[in-house]
């Protein structure tokens, strides 16, 4: 049995929303089994603009109950049903939400008459309700009012089903996330997406990046985006925008760590909002007092050159500042911390500098970094005078790992304080090889 539902709400967003009305059409997958329909008081005021376009006014709302006083029959209507609406995760999140308001767990399988209308009648102008009614010849006694919306919803779910139960079976048995993905992706790019390290690329229906981001699993990362219930505005907004996505294979998490760092910079997405700022706002600094003792300190990175760590907050560089001092046995309050101990100042000097010493030789360093690459290649990072080069790949086999080889087959070169701190972690945990320079 099918529970096809349409909700009415005061906006576009469970997290900030209610809703005001609520309409059910149970069908057997023939015909309308059971109704149910009820105006809901939200306990706000309803905008302007949802009176203009449902017609349901203040005054309607104003004698009718809150959800609370309907909850028990809608969760008796959906409980055991495959929860259908055109635009499913609509629906489905504001009933969710309104459900578990008043303390029901409520879950259901879902499928979406607009995905099914596209896979199974592909190539109409639109496949909103109002046009696929008009299509299929439908009359909406009530548009935007939610059980006529759900009688018009349930007809095409009888011709769906008329034309293609098999398919409309399989999109309800894909235990995949279909019902999940945005509105306007195609199933089949995301059931073809690899589960293999690399980029991705959400993009608008122009073919602009909306997101980049990257994966060990390409496929499994961009199905956690889809996953939950959030009716938060920017990510609705967002999966609504989503008509494609695009990939790059990188064949290690460490080439695309660098590569997506790359990508958004190049170019800026407006869900990438991260990077969009510094990311180490914060350093750790050496200098030297009026008596020529070396000193450490921390202070803020963002137009620095001397930074020797930098970090993404004040707390977790004075966490390290501490560590380091406890390590190497420095002077507390010569290294910009409160407390003090009996470190003698030519101790401190003494093992301050051997420590900055070490910095700057590693700072010196030449080489790269190998890493498996897509396909049959080897990727690497290119490093020279302690600083990131860029990343690039190799075919297999190579034997003299040169610096001109490495440098003609880089992917890009690009600066950023997130490349830097990559680039650290990467030479912590893997081995430095040297290239011959010819």
């Amino acid at each position: 049995m099918f529970a096809i539902v349409d909700v009415e709400t005061t906006g576009g967003y469970s997290d900030n929303h209610r809703v005001i009305e609520v309409g059910i059409a149970i069908s057997d997958g023939t015909q309308i089994t059971e109704r149910f329909n009820a105006l809901v008081n939200p306990g706000r005021t309803i905008p302007a603009h949802i009176t203009q376009l449902t017609g349901i006014s203040n005054a309607d709302i104003e004698g009718a109950p809150p959800f609370s006083e309907i909850a028990a029959k809608v969760y008796d209507l959906l409980q055991g049903q495959v929860f259908v609406a055109h635009n499913v995760n609509f629906d489905f999140t504001f009933i969710k939400r309104e459900l578990e308001e008043v303390g029901y767990t409520w879950n259901a399988k879902k499928l979406c008459t607009v995905r099914l209308s596209r896979k199974i009648f592909p190539g109409l102008k639109s496949y909103s309700l109002g046009n696929l009614a008009s299509h299929f010849q439908i009359v909406n006694p009530n548009p935007h009012r939610a059980l006529a919306d759900a009688e018009t919803a349930a007809d095409i779910l009888h011709l769906l089903l008329k034309e293609d139960e098999t398919e409309v079976n399989s999109q309800l048995n894909k235990n995949r996330g279909t019902s999940q993905l945005p509105i306007h992706l195609d199933a089949n790019v995301f059931h073809s997406l690899p589960e293999t390290p690399g980029v991705y690329y959400m993009k608008s229906e122009k073919g602009e990046n909306l997101y980049i981001g990257k994966a060990i699993n390409i496929k499994q990362r961009i199905s956690q985006h889809f996953t939950g219930s959030s009716g938060e505005k920017r990510r609705q907004r967002w999966l609504r925008e989503i008509h494609d996505i695009k990939y790059i294979e990188t064949g290690s998490e460490g080439l695309a760590l660098l590569h997506e760092d790359h990508e958004i910079r190049h170019y800026w997405p407006p869900y990438n909002a991260a990077q969009k700022h510094p990311v180490a706002k914060w350093g750790i600094v050496s200098y030297k007092d009026r008596k020529g003792v070396p000193r450490l300190a921390v202070q803020r990175a963002e137009k620095r050159i001397d930074i020797l760590e930098h970090f993404y907050s004040f707390t977790s560089a004075q966490q390290f500042l501490g560590e380091l001092v406890r390590e190497l046995e420095l002077h507390p309050k010569l290294s910009g911390l409160g407390w003090d101990s009996d470190v003698e100042i030519e101790l401190h000097t003494e093992r301050l500098n051997a420590w900055l010493d070490q910095r700057k030789k590693e700072s010196e360093v030449n080489g790269y970094l190998k890493f498996d690459g897509p396909d049959a290649s080897v990727g690497y990072v290119l490093i020279e005078n302690g600083g990131y080069s860029g990343i690039g790949t190799v075919s297999l086999g190579i034997e003299k790992w040169t610096l001109s080889l490495l440098k003609e087959n880089l992917w890009h070169y690009h600066e950023s304080p997130t490349a830097r701190q990559i680039l650290n972690a990467l030479l912590r945990d893997h081995p430095l090889h040297s290239f011959d320079i010819e």
